[in-house]
Parts: C-alpha cells; sequence; structure tokens
C-alpha cells in the first residue's frame, strides 16, 4: 500500500519482504569528492513507494569505499553495497564480472545516477514514476540536467526544447521514440527511469563497446519514452570521468564502433542511419585532420561501405555532398 504522502525514502519504514517499486542503481570508481552529493540526492527523493538504493564500488583506492561504508551503517536496510574484489574496467568481460551486483536488483523500475553525478529534485522519482505507472506505452522517464565543468569552473542549464523534433509537447514535458531520439541526445543517464521489463540487461553483455546508446535503443524499442523540461540534477565534466573530457577524434571513433558494433547486431533501418552518419563522420574527420593525400582509392572499401549503406538518393546525396565538401577543405588547405 503506497504512503498517503511522499516521505524521504531515508525516513520510510515498510514491512520487512516489501518489494521495491524503484531501485536506484550507482557504479563508482574513486570519487571520493563526488560520492556524497550523489548519495544525498537519493536519500532525499520524497515518494510513496519503497525504493532500493544499490551501489557498485569498483574496488576504489581512494576514500570512497570508507565513505560508503559509512553510508551503508547510517542506513541499514536501505543501502546496500557491492565491493567488487578487482578493478572491472579494462576487462573484456567486465559485464559479466559485474552480473552479480545487477542480481541484486529487484524494482519494478531502474533509476540511474553514476557516483559523480546527484539529483537536485527531490520528486524526481515520485513524478518520474508516476508518469510511468499511469501510461504504460512509455517505458522510460527523462529529463534535463545542468552540466557542470569543474576544468573551465562553468554551469550550464541543460533542458531540451526543439519542437521541430519534438512536437509533441505541452510545455513541461514531451513524448518520443526511438527515431526522434536518434536524431538528437537530449539527455544523461543520470536522469533517466525505465521500466525493467523493458531490456533484458544481459543482452548488452554481448556489446564491446557498449554505451549509452546501447541501453536507450533496446529500451525504446520497447515504448515511448517522456522527457520533463525541468533539470533533475547535475552531470559533473571533469578530469576522472569516463568520456566528459575526451578529444573529438577519440569521441568520434568511439561513438563509430559502438554504432558499428549496434548495427552488426541488429541491422534495422534505426541503427543502419546510426551507423551510416557516424561512418561518414569519420571518415570525413579523417580526411580533413588526418592530412594524408586524397587516397581515395586507398580508402575504396570505406567509401563502398558508406554508399552501400545509403537506402535512397537524398541519403546518398547528403554523404556525397559532406564529403565533396571535406575534400574540397583539404585540397584549399594543401
Amino acid at each position: 500500500t503506497p504512503l498517503p504522502e511522499p516521505i524521504p525514502i531515508s525516513e520510510q519504514k515498510w514491512p520487512e519482504g516489501t518489494l521495491p517499486l524503484v531501485t536506484t542503481r550507482t557504479m563508482t570508481f574513486n570519487q571520493e569528492a563526488f560520492i556524497r552529493d550523489c548519495l544525498d540526492g537519493i536519500l532525499m527523493q520524497k515518494t510513496t513507494f519503497p525504493v532500493q538504493v544499490l551501489i557498485h564500488d569498483d574496488a576504489s583506492t581512494d576514500n570512497t569505499v570508507p565513505i560508503l561504508r559509512e553510508y551503508e551503517h547510517k542506513y541499514p536496510g536501505l543501502i546496500q553495497v557491492f565491493y567488487q574484489p578487482a578493478n572491472t574496467h579494462t576487462s573484456k568481460n567486465k559485464h559479466q564480472l559485474r552480473n552479480a551486483f545487477f542480481d541484486w536488483i529487484k524494482g519494478k523500475y531502474l533509476a540511474l545516477c553514476e557516483g559523480d553525478d546527484y539529483w537536485t529534485a527531490p520528486d524526481k522519482l515520485q513524478k518520474q514514476v508516476r508518469f510511468l505507472e499511469e501510461n504504460p506505452d512509455h517505458v522510460l522517464s527523462c529529463g534535463g540536467y545542468r552540466a557542470m565543468n569543474s576544468a573551465l569552473g562553468t554551469s550550464k542549464e541543460v533542458v531540451e526544447n526543439d519542437p521541430g523534433i519534438f512536437p509533441s509537447g505541452n510545455g513541461s514535458r514531451f513524448s518520443f521514440d526511438l527515431n526522434a531520439f536518434g536524431k538528437k541526445w537530449i539527455t544523461k543517464t543520470l536522469t533517466i527511469v525505465y521500466k525493467r521489463s523493458a531490456v533484458d540487461l544481459k543482452i548488452l553483455d554481448r556489446y564491446q563497446s557498449r554505451k549509452d546508446i546501447h541501453l536507450f535503443y533496446h529500451i525504446l524499442k520497447n515504448g515511448k519514452g517522456i522527457y520533463f523540461q525541468e533539470v533533475f540534477g547535475v552531470y559533473n565534466i571533469h578530469s576522472g570521468g569516463v568520456y566528459s573530457l575526451k578529444g573529438r577524434k577519440t569521441n568520434i571513433i568511439s561513438n563509430f564502433r559502438s554504432y558499428a558494433e549496434l548495427y552488426e547486431y541488429n541491422r534495422d533501418n534505426f541503427t543502419r542511419e546510426r551507423y551510416l552518419h557516424h561512418l561518414t563522420t569519420k571518415f570525413a574527420f579523417e580526411l580533413r585532420h588526418e592530412f594524408f593525400p586524397l587516397k581515395i582509392r586507398d580508402r575504396y572499401h570505406e567509401v563502398k561501405k558508406i554508399v552501400g549503406l545509403t537506402a535512397s538518393f537524398k541519403e546518398f546525396k547528403g554523404v556525397l555532398k559532406l564529403l565533396l565538401v571535406e575534400m574540397f577543405i583539404l585540397a584549399r588547405s594543401k
């Protein structure tokens, strides 16, 4: 039975054996400077339903573990921490090594927040889960965030508002599907809550270049998403982040590999379009910045692959235009 009014999950008392409606999942490694904000943002959530709080520590060597043990001791029965015996980040089978942790998840819905991010809206979970419960055709909820760059000392609110791509909004939220999401990346994982039945997490184990898009893709294949046009939390950009401060070249190659793998396993129109986009982007970037002579013949297999992926004359013209522009720019720079 839900509570009559939302109260902080840190103050809730439920009968033993009560299943959580929501599980929060936090992955952390050497994030002593951020982890308290992350946990406090979870604990301040006001809900009418039980929440399971799970943290995975990937063998941290700084003060993260003592902080986690402090919170475990202070909130027994609410916070559970899985302490990975050895770091798994560079392991080829890292996802399989973490499966014992994922087996702890009990909630109907899963809410994500990495250890260096944190939530700022105390009604985040209540608002998102209530919508998903009342709209079963939606399987994912997300929203805006504040991007904080510690290297530059900047802070910026990022709230999506593009009626050209997402026309179904009412001023406070809008629905979207996989195709719309593919046109523009609109959120960060710290804002999402999704229905666990929409995706089997173990299906993601087959991807070696696994990123957030793999999760979003498989969820949105099974239903719609809802985007709340408000700030739900803070996304920290810092030198210790996994992807935050990578160079453009590294990101382009990383994205290409992820979408190539996504297309290899799924072969639908969405993955074809995104693979074509990232293959063309990589090729154009190399053409402009690697400064090799115009070895189009040496890159024939890549050009052939790009052309082979086009499904219409309109797509072909778009790709050809991009490549001709890059070749012209390169020729003028010689």
